[in-house]
């Protein structure tokens, strides 16, 4: 399961430039994973939810996605830590 919240691609007071923000469709586009559903969360922000599909969950259980000290990887904002 992978969620994931972006600012809405309007114009705002606030927040990245108009030409980085991703229109839910763009991100269904991005994302290798199938959607779920997408949530309005609060006024200028949604958040779309996916799932694995089954050929992505077993290359994921053949394959270690954790740092040296066994944590997972997450991801904030659109960079890997």
């Amino acid at each position: 399961m992978l969620a994931i919240v972006e600012i809405e691609k309007k114009e705002t007071s606030f927040g990245p430039p108009l030409n980085i923000r991703i229109s839910p469709e763009e991100l269904k586009e991005i994302v290798s994973k199938a959607p779920l559903s997408t949530i309005q969360v609060g006024e200028h922000f949604y958040m779309q939810m996916f799932r694995n599909t089954e050929d992505q969950e077993s290359y994921e259980a053949s394959n270690d996605h954790s740092e040296s000290d066994g944590q997972p990887r997450c991801q904030i904002g659109r960079r890997f830590l």
